[in-house]
């Protein structure tokens, strides 16, 4: 089942009151498959970037499903870093919402406690550190994000559709993460 996860980020990033020169940092967590076009956002990720990368965030970070779901994300990951547009992407990363869970015959794979908790820890890491080494009252990292690369040198910044369940994906899987 897909979820309204563009809009949440969206809705998220342009209608909460964040204080002048503060630092924008965005958490979303999500297992589903986002909807590609819904009531925030109607006509697609191109709309959510853009107005993702208009509404200031300074961060962002994915904790999704991303053996299933990474390729729906690639291009907001791919925002570029205002202080750096040209080398960097903007800070933040994806992260597995299953990190350190278990599969039950017949249930799926379940979220542990425990792996989400080393995740948010990571984040916190991550964050704090960019925090700490910025210059000004709304940073970037310093030292940035070097520009991620799609997977088969793929420029285009095209979210690919994923088949639904039970149709065969006839697309290899990437080789590699581009978000390391």
């Amino acid at each position: 089942m897909d979820e309204s996860c563009f809009d949440a980020l969206v809705s998220t990033a342009e209608n909460l009151d964040w204080d002048p020169g503060s630092d924008r940092v965005l958490v979303f967590f999500s297992d589903a498959q986002p909807r590609k076009r819904d009531v925030i956002v109607t006509s697609g990720i191109d709309e959510a970037v853009e107005r993702l990368r208009e509404s200031g965030m300074n961060q962002i970070h994915l904790v999704i499903d991303k053996s299933k779901f990474e390729r729906n994300y690639y291009d907001i990951m791919l925002i570029p870093n205002p202080s750096n547009p040209d080398e960097e992407d903007i800070p933040g990363g994806t992260y597995d919402i299953f990190s350190a869970g278990r599969e039950k015959p017949g249930e799926g794979r379940k979220a542990s406690f425990e792996g989400l908790k080393k995740v948010l820890m990571s984040i916190a890491r991550t964050s704090g550190s960019i925090v700490a080494g910025s210059r000004s009252s709304n940073p970037y990292l310093s030292g940035g994000v070097k520009r991620r690369k799609l997977p088969d040198s793929d420029t285009s910044r095209k979210i690919v559709d994923l088949p639904k369940d039970g149709e065969d994906d006839e697309e290899e899987p990437s080789k590699g993460n581009p978000f390391q």
